[in-house]
Order: C-alpha cells, then sequence, then structure tokens
C-alpha cells in the first residue's frame, strides 16, 4: 500500500509567492514549448519548493497551469471593469503583479512576433539571391554568329 501525498492547496499568499517569482524569473521571454522556457518553469517549481508553504509539492506542471489561470482569470476581470462604467477598485497585490506579468507577456510577444517578422524578410531576401545567382549560371543557348 503505498502512501499519497496530499495534493496543493492554494491559497492567497502561496499565489502572491508564485506571481513575484514568475515576474522575477521572466518565463514568457522565450517562446512556448521550448526547454529554455521550460527550464524556467522548473527553476520557479523549485525556488516555490524551498519555501516551508509549499513543501516539495510544486511541480512543474501545476506552476504553470496555475499562473496561466491566474492571467486568464485576471485579464477577464480586466475586460469587465472596463466594460462596466463608474467602477475603479483599489487593486489588490495579486492583481498588480498580474498586471504586470501581463504587461511582460504583451513585451515579449510584441518582440518575439517582430524578430519573426524579421527573419522571414531575411529568409525572402535569401531566396531572392539565390534565384538571382542561379539564373547567371543557367545553360544557355549558344550564339548564332560564333556557330560554324
Amino acid at each position: 500500500m503505498s502512501v499519497k501525498s496530499s495534493p496543493l492547496i492554494w491559497t492567497n499568499e502561496k499565489e502572491i509567492m508564485l506571481l513575484r517569482e514568475v515576474l522575477v524569473s521572466q518565463p514568457h521571454q522565450f517562446k512556448e514549448k521550448t526547454p529554455k522556457r521550460g527550464e524556467k518553469w522548473q527553476q520557479i517549481a523549485d525556488n516555490l519548493n524551498k519555501s516551508d508553504q509549499f513543501n516539495n509539492k510544486a511541480s512543474t506542471r501545476a506552476v504553470r497551469e496555475k499562473t496561466n489561470a491566474l492571467i486568464h482569470a485576471f485579464r477577464q476581470t480586466q475586460r469587465a471593469e472596463l466594460a462596466a462604467t463608474g467602477i475603479s477598485p483599489d487593486p489588490t497585490e495579486k492583481e498588480v503583479l498580474c498586471e504586470e506579468i501581463c504587461l511582460q507577456i504583451d513585451e515579449f510577444t510584441r518582440i518575439l512576433a517582430e524578430s519573426g517578422k524579421s527573419c522571414k524578410r531575411c529568409r525572402e531576401r535569401q531566396v531572392t539571391w539565390r534565384r538571382h545567382s542561379s539564373e547567371g549560371y543557367g545553360i544557355s543557348e549558344p550564339d548564332p554568329q560564333t556557330k560554324k
């Protein structure tokens, strides 16, 4: 009979610790599904597990999914507050952290998109250069004047 460990229960304090760690580590600066981004999430989980509150229960997947859920919920509440007129509640620490992370995500997304566009332009230039260079090496018709 194996002993099951209890699941990680997210409290407000744990969520704030998680968001602080994500804000400092900036895992969103790397493309999705890359080893570097995975290493950042692993680093965040390891740092949280050093805390007495987590007791080595924070897995990489749990940390990543909880962060994504918090960011998604924050963006939904932001949209709802913008749609409602006259509402301007004081932001909590968790909301401030989520907002800063959202700004980071948007900035990194913009940078990655721009770098992708420049790479696409470089590839198009390379194809054009190859086309021009191969045209010079093509088999040409013999000059009719030199033919005897």
